[in-house]
C-alpha cells in the first residue's frame, strides 16, 4: 500500500524519532511510505525560497492524489497539517491520525468521519502493537458506519471501560460483538 506521512514541519527536530520510527513501522508492514518532505527538505529553504515552498506542498498534494492511506502525526498540530488532511477527507482517504497528546486535538471532531481513526500513543512501542490493529479499522470495504445514541450512564461506562483496556469505544463496541457473535455459534 502507498502511504504518505504528513507532520508539522516545524517540529521536524523536536519529534525525528517518533517520525522516523512511524516510518520504519509502516515499511516493516510492507507499505511503501512517502516521506522525501520530512526527511529530506530542510525547513530553513522553505522559509526562505517561495519557488521551493511551492514545489514542497505541490509535491505532498500530488502524493496525496495516489496514496492509499494518510498517516497524519499531529502531536504538534499546524496549519498546514490541517489544510493536508482537509484535502486528504475531500478525496476521501483512510486516515490514520497519531498524536502523544493527553489532551484530545481539535481534529476528535472528525472521528465521526468513517475514513478517520485518531490514535493516541505514549510510546513508539505501542503503536508496534496497534499499528496494524488501526490500519485494519480503516479498510472501508469491510467497515460499515453506525451510529449509536446512549445514556449518559451507558456512555460513562463505555469510556471508562474501553479507557480500561486502552480502547477506543469503537474498539471495545466491536470486540464486544465479535465476543458475542462467537458464543452464539
Amino acid at each position: 500500500m502507498k502511504v504518505i506521512l504528513i507532520t508539522s514541519p516545524y517540529d521536524k527536530k523536536s519529534c525525528r524519532y517518533n517520525y522516523l520510527a512511524v516510518i520504519e513501522l509502516l515499511e516493516n508492514l510492507g507499505h511503501q511510505v512517502f516521506h522525501p518532505h520530512l526527511t529530506e527538505t530542510e525547513l530553513r529553504e522553505l522559509v526562505i525560497s517561495q519557488t521551493k515552498s511551492s514545489h514542497f506542498h505541490h509535491q505532498i498534494l500530488q502524493t496525496l492524489k495516489t496514496a492509499d492511506l494518510v498517516v497524519i502525526e499531529i502531536t504538534n498540530p499546524s496549519i498546514t497539517v490541517g489544510y493536508f488532511l482537509a484535502e486528504a477527507l475531500n478525496k476521501q482517504k483512510p486516515i490514520l491520525v497519531l498524536t502523544t497528546r493527553k489532551k484530545p486535538p481539535l481534529t476528535t471532531f472528525l472521528e465521526i468521519n468513517q475514513n478517520l481513526v485518531v490514535h493516541y500513543y505514549s510510546k513508539i512501542r505501542e503503536l508496534e502493537r496497534k499499528i496494524p490493529f488501526l490500519l485494519a479499522q480503516l479498510e472501508t470495504e469491510k467497515q460499515k458506519r453506525f451510529n449509536l445514541f446512549l445514556p449518559w450512564r451507558l456512555d460513562q461506562y463505555l469510556v471508562d471501560a474501553s479507557q480500561k483496556l486502552d480502547l477506543t469505544k469503537s474498539e471495545y463496541l466491536r470486540q464486544l460483538l465479535k465476543k458475542d457473535q462467537a458464543s452464539r455459534l
